[in-house]
């Protein structure tokens, strides 16, 4: 025989859930436009065996910019998460990438974003969702910008860094 909670809260709180997430929509897009100082930049656009480029030194960083995300976000929508996926590695310990993203055109930038360190593919998952207090606006194809630049952490040989992908997953309920 079922006790009261099993008969009257344990349904609310199935509904509740199921409620929860029939409410949220999330849009996982890539890049289809790039410009900055990677090589072959457009490589990162998709999750193949293509990598962008670039070289850092002690005192130089290269620096990419990747956009035109296509987010389709209705204008009414509450942004509840906006995280950037990096697929990196570099030729040394050394390479590491920083990433920031802008919700306006690349006027300003929010925090940095350090990874790296890996001579294997990696995935990087960085949330930024506090970095920009985010409107739909300024996830659209003329605002959102993700900043990428390669650079070298410690002494030795300059790492050059590899970028084979830089989707972003944006979760937001209608």
């Amino acid at each position: 025989m079922k006790n009261s909670f099993e008969k009257v809260f344990l349904p609310i709180m199935i509904l509740s859930i199921f409620a929860v997430i029939a409410l949220a929509a999330t849009s996982f897009n890539s890049p289809t436009a790039c410009s900055g100082q990677w090589n072959n930049c457009a490589n990162a656009f998709a999750n193949d065996a293509n990598r962008a480029t670039a070289k850092a030194t002690n005192t130089a960083t290269e620096t990419g910019v990747w956009k035109n995300y296509g987010f389709s976000i209705p204008g009414d929508a509450s942004i509840n998460s906006v995280v950037v996926r990096t697929d990196f590695f570099a030729s040394n310990v050394r390479g590491y990438i920083n990433v920031r993203v802008s919700g306006d055109g690349g006027a300003t930038y929010g925090p940095s974003h350090i990874v790296g360190g890996n001579t294997a593919e990696q995935t990087f998952l960085i949330d930024v969702t506090n970095d920009v207090a985010w409107t739909p606006d300024k996830l659209s194809n003329t605002n959102f910008v993700v900043n990428v630049t390669c650079i070298k952490q410690g002494s030795g040989s300059n790492p050059t860094c590899r970028l084979d992908w830089v989707p972003v997953n944006v979760t937001y309920t209608p």
